[in-house]
């Protein structure tokens, strides 16, 4: 599982360097670049999944209780101490 766990922060580093690529563009740019747009929401959206996937495992390999949906993943995290509570709250509206 550890293996598993530091695969997924790999890739999620990998798409948080992408996404940092685009810091530079100004909301304009998205509102009129398509393209843009989609690989910005893409990256988002697998970095997201990879952040779910590392809590889910964290919470099977701590036999914490399951999470019935992707918030309730931070929300358990947070409940445990594994995440700092604010942040969990927080994720977990998003």
């Amino acid at each position: 599982m550890n293996d598993e766990i530091a695969s997924k922060l790999e890739h999620l580093r990998e798409y948080v360097t992408i996404l940092k690529g685009y810091q530079h563009h100004q909301i304009e740019e998205l509102q009129t670049d398509h393209t843009l747009k989609g690989a910005i929401e893409r990256y988002l959206e697998v970095a997201l999944e990879c952040t779910i996937d590392i809590g889910e495992m964290i919470i099977s390999r701590e036999k914490l209780k399951r999470p019935e949906s992707y918030q309730e993943v931070f929300l358990i995290l947070g409940e445990q101490g594994i995440l700092p509570k604010n942040f969990a709250i927080l994720n977990s509206r998003l």
